[in-house]
């Protein structure tokens, strides 16, 4: 008859006891330093939107109400586009932050 566990078996068993739990202690550990990253990261990006917002949406306004007829029609060619194409992207930028007043002249 054989030893069910003979002196190298059961230390086997005994480091397995302790690598096991520790692997799984270190995954669960790991895993949840991971998710807090991307929380912190997610809390980042949101209060850099908020900044973005509260800085930028009264520039872009008082960019966007001095878009007047009046001032267009002081504007010719080449000068007319390079503002009409600035205005347009102003505008963009403002939508995207979801600023109050986005509309030119408004």
């Amino acid at each position: 008859m054989t030893e069910p566990f003979n002196g190298h078996t059961a230390l086997l068993l005994r480091v397995a006891a302790v690598v096991v739990p520790l692997s799984l202690l270190v995954s669960a550990g790991a895993a949840f330093g991971g998710w807090r990253t991307a929380q912190d990261v997610a809390d980042q990006q949101q209060r850099l939107n908020e900044t973005r917002a509260d800085v930028l949406c009264p520039l872009y306004g008082v960019f966007l109400q001095s878009d007047t007829p009046e001032r267009r029609a002081a504007l010719a060619g080449d000068e007319l586009d390079r503002y009409t194409h600035a205005i347009e992207v102003i505008a963009d930028g403002a939508a995207t932050l979801g600023c109050p007043t986005t509309e030119p002249g408004g």
